[in-house]
């Protein structure tokens, strides 16, 4: 069993310890997309809280890819000096960087909808245009040039989002793809989207550069993607040379079984299918999902997993690592309420809003 502090390699990159702030939306950047100094500041904090790695998130790669307010951009050439003081204010903490990027896809904001932004998806659905194969490709290339400007950015590392129902695991579900045509259908022409994502990512920063995936290990809704089908896309893409995977799940209408479960949920919900991904590919892979102690941090560990993510509860406590790593056993503060992105959704940036819970 390797311990929470001892460093771990994505591809090339070496993560001094097995804690990694996951990505999520911080709702910290003005309407172009651009960082607002409030979001060098937070995730400067993440990583002098003692995260090995800190994801920033969930940057857009195209503007009709941007899903909420205040979302950070990296389609543009514009953004990179903007993208440049996030990857130092983590450098400078002391952790590993790494900016996470992707497309919404058809999960597209009520307010920005309103704004006459329309959403593309891989089939046609209520508020929903099917994407073209130009587009596809289009979107494609998309990726590769963000990819590039995370790397020119300084960035130690890209991480493509997979997961959620956003458009790359979209394409991957056979309840949102639909296509007839060669991004379609089987299991292949499903992963096709991704696969080829991946391809231009990896073209676009050598082969050396660390690339790695939020990944849905299962979508937990009727007709979606399920395990095997999900660990056997996932393998086209290791394949190819992908260097780690953070293991999610759930889309937007999966509920109470979702990425943002409640209290009452075990730590580590995603744990069984993390598992099978880990004992099957040859790369590192974690998971993320309500954890909240440093007890289910090392019971995953010893699963055979090589890193574990937590987001909120960094984002009541950054500095939790640094306290677990000087010794004190107690779980986080955080309790799962989900009100953090309330300040966010008013244009004010992710914060705890939580009850305090009582220490005795």
């Amino acid at each position: 069993m390797s311990g929470p502090w001892t460093p771990w390699n994505l591809g090339s990159l070496e993560v001094p310890n097995r804690l990694v702030r996951s990505a999520t939306w911080e709702g910290l950047a003005g309407g172009d997309g651009r960082p607002r100094p409030e979001l060098a500041e937070m995730l400067g904090r993440l990583s002098e809280g003692g995260a090995g790695m800190v994801v920033a998130g969930f940057a857009y790669v195209d503007p009709r890819g941007k899903a909420l307010i205040g979302q950070t951009g990296a389609c543009d050439d514009a953004l990179l000096e903007d993208l440049a003081a996030l990857a130092e204010a983590i450098r400078r903490g002391g952790a590993r960087s790494c900016l996470q990027i992707g497309h919404c896809g058809a999960q597209l904001w009520r307010v920005l909808a309103e704004k006459g932004i329309k959403a593309e998806g891989p089939s046609a659905a209520a508020g929903v245009e099917e994407m073209t194969p130009e587009r596809i490709r289009e979107l494609i290339r998309a990726f590769g040039g963000a990819a590039r400007r995370v790397k020119e950015a300084g960035f130690d590392a890209v991480q493509l989002h997979c997961a959620h129902g956003y458009l790359l695991g979209s394409f991957l579900s056979p309840r949102s793809n639909r296509r007839s045509d060669e991004w379609g259908g089987s299991l292949e022409g499903r992963a096709r989207f991704p696969l080829e994502v991946y391809r231009a990512v990896r073209a676009a920063v050598g082969p050396d550069y660390p690339v790695w995936v939020k990944w849905n290990g299962r979508d937990y809704v009727e007709g979606g993607l399920e395990a095997e089908e999900s660990l056997e896309a996932a393998a086209l893409l290791v394949e190819e040379g992908l260097d780690g995977i953070e293991v999610s799940g759930g889309v937007l209408d999966s509920g109470d079984l979702g990425t943002t479960r409640g209290p009452e949920a075990e730590e580590g919900y995603f744990l069984e299918e993390a598992r099978a991904f880990a004992e099957r590919l040859p790369v590192p892979v974690g998971t993320v999902g309500g954890i909240r102690s440093l007890i289910a941090v090392e019971r995953i560990l010893g699963e055979g997993l090589a890193f574990v993510s937590l987001s909120r509860p960094l984002i009541r406590e950054p500095d939790l690592p640094k306290a677990w790593r000087s010794g004190e056993k107690r779980s986080a503060d955080c309790v799962s309420c989900n009100r953090c992105f309330v300040p966010a959704l008013r244009g004010k940036g992710i914060r705890c809003m939580g009850p305090r819970r009582r220490r005795g």
